[in-house]
């Protein structure tokens, strides 16, 4: 339902549900308890922080910077692109391979 999805996802992640509200689509993934979500909202959202977090500035592999966070366990990548925010969060893995791959359909 949204316009983007990511096209790699680590091996053997499955789709556990998509979820559609209020201009915010997401899809979850899931391995063995761990769960790997991408957000995609319709227009660009204001970031926040969450207090305590590390945070860094990463350049993805199409020329974007995104805002990785990382706060209890959960790595949190966030970029603009094309007036939507995008976010892909995960537990464990390289969640840069998986914003990399993310791509308009």
């Amino acid at each position: 339902t949204g316009l983007y999805f990511p096209q790699s996802l680590p091996e053997g992640y499955g789709l556990s549900y998509l979820e559609q509200k209020e201009g915010r689509h997401t899809a979850a993934y899931t391995l063995n308890g761990r769960e790997l979500m991408f957000t995609e909202y319709d227009s660009a959202q204001s970031l926040t922080v969450p207090e305590g977090a590390e945070s860094r500035y990463v350049a993805l592999d199409s020329g974007l910077i995104a805002l990785r966070t990382e706060a209890d366990g959960v790595v949190t990548l966030t970029w603009d692109q094309e007036g939507r925010t995008l976010s892909v969060a995960f537990e464990e893995g390289d969640g840069k391979a998986v914003a990399d791959s993310v791509k308009k359909l």
